[in-house]
Parts: C-alpha cells; structure tokens; sequence
C-alpha cells in the first residue's frame, strides 16, 4: 500500500562499496505493510556495474564524492518530494510495519526526526535503541535494555542510527546534512543536534524495526582496524577529525572545555594504543597511528 500525498514517504539509501545491501533492502520492502512512495539510491561506489535488480520507478543517482555520506544524502534527498524522508544505509533490511510505525511518530508536529529499533542482524540483540551521551566525556551510550522505557512507545535520542526518518520542511529548515564538517562519522549526532536546536525532538519509536546487519566492535583499535579495511586512511582520518569538530561545534562552556583539553587526548592515546596492540605490522601500525593524529589536529584547527 502506498501512502497517500499529506504523509507521503521517500527513502534514501547510500550505496557502498557494493550493491550486496540494496539487494536485500529492496527485498524487505516486500513486506512491507505501506511502501515508499518514492525509492532514490544513491550510488556511492567507486566501480560501478549495471544494476539489473532495480526494481521499476526506483531512482538511482550517482555520487562522485567517495566517502561522504552527507554529500550523498543530500543528492538523495533533494530530489525527492514527499513530505518525510527516511534515510537508511545499506546494511539494514525493515521489518513489515517499520515505515507505518516510523509515519505515526512522525505525524506528532514536535517531532523532527523518529528512529526504529535496531536489532544485530536477525538476531534478538538490540544494537541501538536510542543513545545517550555524556555531557562530561562526550561518550555515546546506546541504549539496549527496553525495560527503562517499558511503558512509552517513543522516548527521546540524543543521536540517530544509521535509519530515521526526517520532515522534509525541517531539512530545509536546518539546510539538511553537512557535508563540509560532517562528510562521514558523527554526521547523524550533527544533524540529530540541529534539529534540537531548531525546537523539534529526535526521537526512537518502539514499534518500528530494522536489521543492521553488522558485527560489534568492542575496542578503539578494532575500530580503526576496521574503517582502514573498510574505507582507507581517509575515512579513518575522519573518524578522528569528526570527534573534535562535533565537540567544538556543539558543546558548551566547561564541558566544552574539559573535553578538547582532556578527554579527546585521552581518548587519542587510547586509540593509539589499541592501533599498537592489533595483530598487524610495525608499518601498519605507525601509518594508521600518524592518520589518527593527523584527522585530530585537523579537527583542532579546522575553521567552523
């Protein structure tokens, strides 16, 4: 079933470094109870086949920008017309009344952005029901116990996964994602702030479900073992950039303070230490060291 024009519904799904996850996105919407009135893929890879799977009125729109996702997100978005957009990366796949459930949150005035339940893969693991995050330390808490929303079919969320659905008037409002500061890596906690900020809630609704299917990375040198396997130096070299220049743009006062003269540096000397301990070369180690602490100078000294 389609949706009718007043909540209509676009999804917007980022493409890389393979058409494996679209597959089976598409897939999912197969059943699902209301589908999208419009489909925009944005092809983020770098070597691109033809993609024979596409199913009849899906848009795809290519990226020449490698690696960012915010560039990318606004392509998609901005050629759309439905009046909520739902971005979702390619690692998810719906349950049937995920899209029904994520319109009904929508649909309240004071809410900008809503956000499903994301399971690990098919299992019954919650990854990310909501995150919180620490004034203090500026660590994120995803939230993986439902008992302490046990009677809310919303709760808020200081930052959104990797699927939520946005208003498009409040993307146009907020001049949707930024694709300077934030090309990859805390680009959702920038624009789940802004939206805050533009007097409207980010919020995670208890009846909409996703499937990331992803593994868990328990340590910071995993992590970054992990973004170099999976996207080079540049989206390491991001990663550690987007952590100071979130906390320059968007923390405050004391707090503020604390965390780009103690935290942040505690947190480098960690990573440094995790990258040491990773079971690859001594030049391995010292070019994925040098990356981190290039990407944190940078995001040091880089204008906002």
């Amino acid at each position: 079933m389609r949706l009718n024009p007043r909540n209509s519904l676009a999804l917007v799904t980022v493409m890389y470094p393979t058409d494996r996850g679209v597959r089976l996105l598409l897939e999912s919407l197969q059943d699902s109870v209301i589908t999208p009135n419009e489909i925009v893929i944005v092809d983020n890879r770098e070597n691109r086949n033809h993609l024979d799977f596409i199913m009849p009125g899906v848009v795809v729109i290519p990226s020449e920008v490698h690696w960012n996702v915010s560039r990318a997100r606004n392509l998609g978005w901005k050629s759309t017309s439905s009046e909520f957009v739902l971005f979702c990366d390619d690692d998810n796949t719906f349950d049937g009344d995920t899209i029904s459930a994520l319109i009904v949150a929508m649909n309240n005035p004071v809410v900008g952005a809503a956000a499903p339940i994301a399971y690990l893969g098919n299992s019954t693991s919650i990854w990310c029901a909501g995150v919180l995050r620490s004034e203090w330390t500026g660590r994120s808490f995803f939230l993986r116990d439902l008992t302490r929303n046990a009677e809310a079919s919303s709760w808020l969320t200081q930052d959104l996964p990797n699927a939520f659905c946005i208003r498009r008037s409040v993307l146009e409002q907020i001049n949707g994602f930024d694709e300077v500061l934030f090309p990859l890596h805390r680009e959702d906690a920038d624009i789940a702030c802004r939206i805050n900020n533009a007097g409207f809630e980010t919020v995670v609704t208890r009846d909409a479900v996703v499937h990331h299917h992803t593994e868990l990375v328990v340590t910071t040198g995993d992590e970054a073992r992990r973004f170099m396997e999976r996207g080079g130096p540049h989206r390491v070299r991001n990663w550690a950039r987007s952590r100071v220049l979130f906390h320059r743009c968007h923390s405050r006062g004391v707090k503020r303070f604390v965390i780009l003269t103690a935290v942040i540096p505690v947190w480098t000397f960690l990573v440094i230490l995790g990258i040491a301990r990773q079971g690859m070369s001594i030049r391995w180690k010292i070019h994925v060291g040098r990356i981190v602490l290039g990407g944190i100078v940078k995001g040091y000294v880089m204008r906002i």
